[in-house]
């Protein structure tokens, strides 16, 4: 993703209801890596785990079983 001179991209956001996990030996996850175009730094993490721990404890939050 290349932005167009003058364009700036994002902001972007995490869906919670689509985060699924994927084993690192798999050629899934290999396949994955290579479309990655952002990574969160490490200041940003706590803010997103208190954002990831909201979403399930909301009513009609999903069970987790």
């Amino acid at each position: 993703m290349t932005p167009k001179s003058g364009e700036s991209l994002g902001p972007w956001f995490v869906r919670f209801d689509r985060i699924r996990s994927v084993d690192k030996a798999s050629e899934e996850y290999k396949s994955l890596k290579n479309l990655r175009f952002a990574s969160i730094s490490a200041d940003f993490m706590p803010a997103l785990v208190q954002r990831l721990g909201a979403f399930f404890s909301r009513f009609g939050a999903p069970d987790l079983v």
